[in-house]
């Protein structure tokens, strides 16, 4: 595309969009129904627990990082386990409320497998989105044990109560148990 500028043509620029504004705009795109949008999916290729080493507690210092995906309505998290990376086999993987440790460092990636889904803690004063094909985060530091609530929704009109749970804050021993058991779980 070109345009006059001082009487000599010129190639006009383009301004790349906001990527919240294009997800916006993806909200027009986006459906919902009550039915399971993965059925008839292969089974998960996930490793077993069992042969999982028994650590992954992230060093002092070092932020907690998990992965919420939306799928299905509803969150799945996503821990790294002891090889601290996301995505390879020894991952622990919970669904809904996510665990931290007392004042910790904090980051949460938010992802979506189908829809436009919003995740909040008021408390923390934070507010995402979870678009697919692209990558949020939320970060902030943990408090004193107990739980935080936290709120979600897909963009469809339908209400979603797996969107929405609490954000439990534990001892770091505390933590450290229930990852255990996440793992033991899967």
């Amino acid at each position: 595309m070109f345009r006059s500028l001082g009487g000599r043509p010129t190639k006009a620029s383009v301004v790349k969009g906001n990527s919240r504004a294009m997800a916006v705009c993806l909200l027009i795109c986006s459906g919902c129904s009550q039915e399971d949008s993965r059925s008839g999916a292969a089974p998960s290729t996930e490793t077993a627990a069992s042969d999982l080493p028994q650590d992954g507690v992230p060093d002092a210092g070092e932020p907690v990082v998990l992965e919420m995906t939306g799928r299905d309505f509803r969150w799945h998290l996503r821990y790294p386990g002891p090889d601290g990376e996301l995505h390879t086999a020894d991952d622990v993987l919970a669904r809904r409320h996510p665990h931290v440790p007392a004042h910790s460092k904090v980051r949460i990636e938010l992802k979506s497998d189908d829809f436009l889904y919003t995740f909040r803690v008021d408390q923390f004063d934070k507010s995402e989105m979870a678009v697919p094909d692209m990558e949020f985060f939320v970060e902030f530091e943990s408090s004193e044990p107990g739980r935080i609530e936290f709120y979600g929704d897909q963009f469809c009109g339908y209400a979603h109560p797996e969107l929405s749970g609490a954000v439990v804050v534990e001892s770091e021993r505390e933590f450290e148990e229930w990852l255990h058991k996440a793992r033991k779980e899967q």
